[in-house]
């Protein structure tokens, strides 16, 4: 499975995806973040385990809200 968004990240609008996958048995999303400043392009990038979630979620929460340009 995949989605894709938008999201406002570090002021600037971003393109996301939800990328969903299993791997040895264990099912994770990626949640990644394309962030744009002029010629430059960020990738944020976390895991989230679809059995654990709290904490995954909690970790791309403060990734994006703690991202910051220049």
């Amino acid at each position: 499975m995949q989605r894709s968004g938008q999201a406002t990240i570090a002021g600037r609008r971003a393109r996301t995806y939800e990328i969903a996958y299993t791997r040895q048995s264990r099912r994770f999303v990626d949640r990644v973040a394309f962030v744009l400043d002029g010629r430059r392009e960020f990738q944020l990038t976390c895991r989230i385990d679809v059995d654990d979630p709290d904490a995954g979620t909690q970790a791309c929460e403060r990734l994006r809200s703690s991202f910051r340009i220049g």
